[in-house]
């Protein structure tokens, strides 16, 4: 790097191997610049031209990110359908009188009424359910030789929540299980009311139950010295359900499995092949993951099992069977089966109400179709009482209204943000800055700046004014309806969409009473206007002729698709916008016309920067030669000014 140090009217540069301006007093690095100043030039115009063409490259990148946003919103991937051509294509549920039936049009569905006089049963799927309570009660031991340990002893239970620490009164003196048993629903009635648990004495066992739907558990009361653990035998943690975390041989089962090292059992056929010793939570996780066609359940209210089909209808069905254990047996015992049913449906598809218009159907399945709607039982009034529902399919008009309007609204958008790239001012005195430029100024007026001097790069661009036109156009150009030409501007102007005054370059206006009117009047023609489908599909390899075709068949959401898709199709041919400058982000927009162009002007600025390097190198050689004459001219100089005072001294 060049350093200077001050001299009389001189500047002293050292540069690597070069030494200059000490003997001529020449600023050396000035002069050099000066000498060297058409390629530092040459290097700024085309870094300005660079930033420049990167600059109109983002423009049209922004204008492309718009067009494939407005796609994706309207038209989707597919070049044979349009999201808001189906959209507004598809009947909705107007109206429907009842919360037992839930209705879903699709594409395929039929205008029309539906009349259902009488759902007379709706499907269900077959339920095996454990033909008894599968857990048995918990039990506490007796051993009378420690009873006169018992009074003010305690421990816990839990009942449906609620705990309870229960003590033997100290007072009383308890010689038998049946005086512990007497005790023990005395402080179960007090604790938790009468009725809620009870006590049943065999021997010196106690079996410890609880209403009907209620769970609890027993437990150490935690109170040193007091525990009633230390006299009467119980297992801490013992309740009326069973555990399915436990293993299956400890899980608190009225019929434990045996543990045998192997179960194999079947479920509608399905075999299931088990070795160790799995939890019953990890045998209905297997179950249910299977193809067996069930779903297993446990309830804690009911202290069952169940097995549900998960097919519905009157042929559905659930069989089981034990080959090695009893799994199975123990926690179903003989098994209650209640069988599938059909549902079961009085309908007039004309909507009629008379009982010689309707049908009877029935499904296996609480999901049927009709007409391409999707009817849905959600329940059935009590009893023989009949529902009497009125469906009534058909066009939304609010709904179509809303989403034409949402359609010009983005069209306006879409074509604002083109116009307004077209006629933005440009003042040719705002170029980009150069780094010299850059150095002399804030962060702030360079982005003022910067903001100036993009302002217009793509004004009256014939790309996209191309695009403008084609999308304006498309609004008035004739349409095949019904086997007709028809003029789009007209039919729009029919339905209340008209085009602004000239300045606004194309903007919509809608009278929304006006296009309510039209679509209530004639919903079709509307549908054909927005949405009518060409008999060709959208082709880039198309012919001009094919083209034409295409587009005098194609409703106006069509035209501006294939508009779109033309300039920003990635696939096969290039669309023009990304023939230009591709995508952000996108690894092709290197291979694109403005991606080659700077490429090149990469190429030549780096070529303009070695050139002015060597030109340096060059100039500073030359001077460095100089001052090295110099050096040696002002040496002789020194001696013979030596010599001659020596000489002058001796004479």
């Amino acid at each position: 790097m060049a350093t200077s140090v001050s001299g009389t009217g001189s500047a002293l540069s050292t540069s690597n191997n070069r030494i200059t301006g000490y003997n001529s007093g020449i600023d050396t690095d000035a002069v050099v610049k000066s000498l060297t100043s058409g390629d530092q030039t040459r290097i700024d115009q085309a870094m300005q031209q660079q930033q420049t063409l990167q600059w109109k490259t983002e423009d049209y990148q922004t204008i492309i990110s718009k067009l494939t946003d407005f796609q994706s919103k309207y038209f989707g991937d597919s070049y044979n359908s349009i999201l808001i051509g189906d959209s507004l294509n598809q009947l909705s549920v107007l109206s429907t009188s009842s919360p037992y039936v839930s209705v879903t049009t699709g594409t395929n569905s039929v205008a029309g009424n539906v009349y259902i006089s009488d759902i007379v049963s709706l499907a269900s799927s077959a339920k095996l359910e454990s033909s008894d309570v599968v857990s048995a009660n918990p039990t506490i031991t007796v051993d009378p030789a420690k009873l006169a340990d018992l009074p003010g002893k305690s421990f816990k239970i839990t009942l449906d929540g609620q705990e309870k620490t229960l003590t033997f009164d100290s007072t009383k003196t308890y010689a038998s299980a049946n005086d512990v048993k007497t005790e023990l629903q005395r402080l179960m009635d007090a604790s938790f009311g009468s009725g809620r648990m009870s006590v049943a004495a065999n021997g010196n066992s106690l079996a410890i139950g609880a209403a009907t739907g209620s769970v609890f558990s027993i437990n150490a009361s935690g109170i040193s010295g007091q525990e009633a653990s230390d006299v009467l035998g119980f297992t801490a943690g013992a309740s009326n359900r069973i555990d399915l975390n436990a293993a299956l041989a400890s899980n608190g089962s009225k019929t434990p499995e045996s543990d045998s090292g192997t179960l194999e059992f079947y479920i509608n056929g399905k075999q299931f092949l088990i070795n160790g010793t799995p939890t019953i939570s990890q045998l209905m996780t297997q179950i249910n993951n299977s193809d067996a066609g069930v779903t297993i359940s446990y309830s804690k209210t009911t202290d069952k099992f169940s097995i549900v089909s998960k097919e519905t209808g009157s042929a559905s069905n659930v069989t089981f069977s034990d080959k090695q254990g009893n799994f199975l047996n123990s926690i179903l015992g003989n098994g209650n089966l209640t069988k599938g049913t059909d549902a079961v449906v009085k309908l007039s598809t004309s909507g009629l109400t008379d009982d010689a218009s309707q049908t009877t159907i029935t499904r296996s399945s609480n999901s049927f179709d009709i007409d391409g709607t999707t009817y849905t039982l959600l329940g059935k009034a009590s009893g023989t009482t009949q529902e009497a529902i009125n469906v009534s399919i058909g066009k939304d008009t609010d709904s179509i209204v809303k989403k034409i309007t949402d359609f010009v609204n983005d069209y306006n958008d879409l074509l604002g943000s083109i116009t307004s790239k077209l006629s933005e001012e440009r003042d040719k005195d705002y170029t980009p800055l150069t780094d010299a430029q850059k150095s002399a100024m804030t962060s702030t007026d360079i982005t003022n700046w910067n903001t100036k001097a993009r302002s217009g790069l793509l004004r009256n661009d014939n790309t996209l004014e191309s695009i403008a036109n084609d999308l304006r156009s498309s609004l008035f150009a004739d349409v095949k309806v019904n086997g007709t030409s028809q003029s789009i501007g007209a039919m729009l102007t029919d339905m209340g969409i008209t085009t602004g005054a000239y300045s606004e370059k194309g903007k919509l206006h809608i009278d929304t009473a006006k296009l309510t009117a039209a679509v209530n009047k004639d919903p079709q023609k509307v549908m054909d206007l927005f949405a009518k489908k060409a008999t060709s599909s959208y082709s880039q390899y198309a012919t001009d002729a094919q083209k034409q075709t295409r587009y005098n068949e194609s409703g106006l959401m069509w035209r501006i698709s294939d508009i779109i898709k033309n300039n920003t199709s990635e696939v096969g041919t290039k669309g023009v916008l990304i023939s230009l400058v591709g995508k952000k982000d996108n690894s092709y927009s290197t291979e694109t016309i403005y991606g080659k162009q700077l490429k090149d002007l990469a190429t030549k600025i780096q070529d303009l920067k070695d050139k002015l390097s060597a030109d340096q190198q060059r100039y500073y050689q030359k001077f460095s030669a100089m001052e090295t004459a110099l050096t040696k001219l002002n040496s002789q100089s020194s001696w013979l000014s030596q010599q001659v005072s020596a000489n002058n001294q001796q004479g």
